[in-house]
């Protein structure tokens, strides 16, 4: 009885091994589409990858990388919820828990930033902040999350301000570095929010680029970060 259970067991694995090509050609398809711009293509694949495995590491971080595809696409509504769904889903920090915080306060930023910045702004800009504090407890030198909490705090300043009287003259922005650059109205700096989507996507490029990678290949020690 015993033998034919081995030989079961063994007629199970090979015939799994199909099935995980196909699940590494899908992912590594899908990660090529985004790398390279596609990301309308990238997103039907992650979408499919969703289907297909409803639970597990893959459906995790192929929800992650769609978040990051609705990013890019500009839906951060739907970027932010995807996000705030893996960091859910993870449980602990780690290497999908600490990025999908970083990254749904990047995409709640970006709900609310943008010229003119409008009072209801304040609430996506404050869960902003708390994603980027979660992920400075976790990770005090995380530079990226250090000056895009900086950015978004900045904006929360702005927002609390009282506004100028009757028939004084605009604002030249001088000694605002929020407005500086040629912004129009009262919103942000396009290139402040252009860094805050900059940083997202180099996060997003650095893990793929670590999914998959043979677990020899990393280093242990301080510096390995995990985000």
């Amino acid at each position: 009885m015993s033998r034919l259970l081995s030989l079961l067991l063994v007629l199970h694995a090979i015939g799994s091994v199909p099935a995980m090509f196909r699940q590494y050609r899908l992912i590594r398809q899908a990660n090529t589409l985004y790398v390279s711009g596609d990301y309308r293509g990238a997103e039907s694949l992650y979408r499919q990858l969703l289907q297909r495995y409803p639970v597990g590491i893959v459906h995790l971080e192929a929800q992650f990388n769609l978040a990051g595809t609705e990013y890019r696409l500009r839906r951060y509504r739907e970027s932010a919820a995807l996000f705030g769904a893996v960091r859910e889903a993870s449980g602990t920090p780690g290497r999908i828990g600490i990025p999908a915080r970083y990254n749904e306060g990047n995409a709640l930023a970006m709900t609310a930033l943008g010229p003119p910045l409008q009072d209801s702004a304040a609430e996506p800009l404050r869960q902003s902040l708390a994603c980027y504090r979660a992920v400075l407890l976790s990770d005090p030198d995380n530079i990226d999350a250090r000056i895009n909490y900086e950015i978004v705090e900045r904006a929360l300043q702005q927002l609390r301000r009282p506004p100028a009287p009757s028939g004084s003259p605009p604002d030249s922005g001088k000694g605002n570095p929020s407005r500086s650059g040629g912004s129009s109205g009262t919103g942000m700096n396009p290139e402040v929010t252009g860094l805050i989507l900059e940083n997202a996507r180099r996060e997003e490029l650095e893990l793929l680029r670590k999914y998959y990678r043979p677990a020899g290949t990393r280093r242990e020690g301080k510096e390995n970060r995990d985000w």
